[in-house]
């Protein structure tokens, strides 16, 4: 009995009950947690590899001020976007719009002044529209309050 006991793996011969993990058990988590860590290693790895996504913004000021039967609006337009954009519109949402078709290369701004005719004290909300590259189109909001 004493040679076949010497062949067997130590855990078998142990004569007292173990508790925990058993040898394989053990293993199988040690070997899922090296392939987890790998995993994340790699996706680490190619998110510092891979190229910067293309972001895009405007950034938009705005002012608007009583003038005669209407307002003079004062618009300042900036591309924050790591590539140039096409500026195509600005528009006080229900009253008023002006096709620009400028194109803003990054930190590039486009500031312009227009005479709103007939429009009445209030609270406007101000789009400045624009395209990527890609056709895709960014809207800036920004308030305006036209006093009376």
């Amino acid at each position: 009995m004493v040679a076949v006991a010497q062949n067997l793996p130590i855990f078998l011969c142990s004569p007292r009950r173990r508790s925990g993990l058993s040898e394989v058990a053990a293993v199988s988590v040690l070997v899922a947690i090296g392939v987890l860590l790998a995993i994340v290693a790699g996706v680490a790895l190619g998110s510092r590899i891979a190229p910067q996504s293309k972001t895009y913004g405007l950034s938009v000021y705005a002012r608007i001020e009583p003038f005669a039967n209407g307002a003079i609006l004062s618009v300042s337009v900036t591309n924050v976007s790591n590539d140039r954009v096409r500026l195509s519109e600005l528009r006080i949402v229900g009253e008023w719009s002006r096709s620009i078709g400028v194109d803003l290369k990054p930190s590039e701004t486009f500031s312009e002044s227009f005479k709103i005719p007939g429009i009445r004290p209030g609270e406007y909300i101000l789009e400045a529209r624009a395209l990527t590259p890609d056709n895709q189109v960014i809207i800036q909001p920004a308030k305006l309050y036209l006093r009376g």
